[in-house]
């Protein structure tokens, strides 16, 4: 449902850009928004692939269910952890010191 909302969001958009015709670049923009919707309508249904035939395997109580589900429960932790790590923040912000001098 998430990427139907998207294509129709991202549709929505390309047809806002396509309304107002009187500028000169619209012809170019049109298809390039549209492609980004349709991209992540067709991408987001694939990443959660997995995770569904793994939700299902559980419900079904079958034994391979359980490391497709552990992967996907680190994967999400590891993608929620690591930015917030010391060292991430270390080199996205520089340090100054109490004189303001780096």
């Amino acid at each position: 449902m998430l990427a139907l909302g998207i294509l129709a969001l991202f549709g929505g958009i390309a047809g806002l850009i396509g309304a107002n015709g009187y500028l000169s670049d619209t012809h170019i923009s049109i298809p390039i928004v549209g492609g980004i919707g349709a991209f992540i309508f067709f991408v987001l249904p694939v990443l959660s692939l997995p995770g569904l035939v793994a939700g299902i395997g559980l419900l079904q109580f079958r034994s391979w269910a359980r490391i497709p589900t552990i992967v996907s429960v680190l994967d999400a932790r590891l993608g929620t952890a690591l930015p917030d790590h010391p060292d991430a923040r270390l080199t996205a912000y520089p340090r100054t010191c109490d004189t303001g001098i780096v």
